[in-house]
């Protein structure tokens, strides 16, 4: 699934917003951005804008690893997970290179 243009509209209220997040994440999405309204679109990390999606907490298990790739070409690259319901998935961010080593 690609990007695609979404019509901006302002949030009435907390339930306005959660039901958005909701639709959208019934149909694969990740979450809502939030722009404060007037602001300009900036090339780079803003405080005007805002990622709003929900959290999601499990137990998982490390069943294994992948190489990493690039500059962590013999290193770690990522944890293979898996959860109870036998569902992997790979956790690959947030290890230093002296972890990864």
């Amino acid at each position: 699934k690609h990007a695609s243009f979404v019509v901006q509209e302002p949030v009435r209220d907390a339930s306005h917003l959660a039901t958005k997040l909701a639709c959208i994440e019934a149909d694969d999405g990740e979450g809502v951005m939030l722009r404060k309204a007037g602001s300009a679109y900036e090339f780079k990390r803003s405080n005007m804008l805002l990622k709003v999606k929900s959290m999601h907490d499990a137990e998982a298990v490390v069943v294994g690893h992948d190489e990493g790739k690039g500059k962590h070409t013999g290193k770690l690259g990522a944890l293979v997970c898996q959860l109870p319901t036998g569902k992997k998935f790979k956790v690959g961010t947030g290890f230093t290179d002296q972890e990864r080593a």
